[in-house]
């Protein structure tokens, strides 16, 4: 029985796992340059797919990938938008 009640144990929160989670979010936001960290990322991830935090994880990696491209188009627009007199 115990077993069980392992098995469905309460998955933690977004950014409560202190160095982990900051890892997942750095290389999310690396993966915007380095695109070879996503598949990479994805299948570590998925090497462990009983993980009850398999999904936050990866929710973290997506979301500091997310971040940092949608910083990089605010960047470009407001340059390329930027009319001379």
């Amino acid at each position: 029985m115990a077993m069980k009640q392992e098995r469905y144990k309460k998955q933690r929160k977004l950014f409560t796992d202190g160095w982990n989670s900051f890892w997942h979010l750095f290389f999310g936001i690396f993966s915007i340059k380095y695109q070879i960290l996503i598949p990479g990322f994805i299948i570590y991830q998925l090497l462990d797919y009983t993980d009850v935090n398999l999904w936050i994880d990866l929710g973290e990696f997506f979301i500091g990938m997310l971040l940092i491209y949608s910083y990089t188009i605010f960047q470009n627009s407001r340059i390329t938008n930027y009319k001379f007199i």
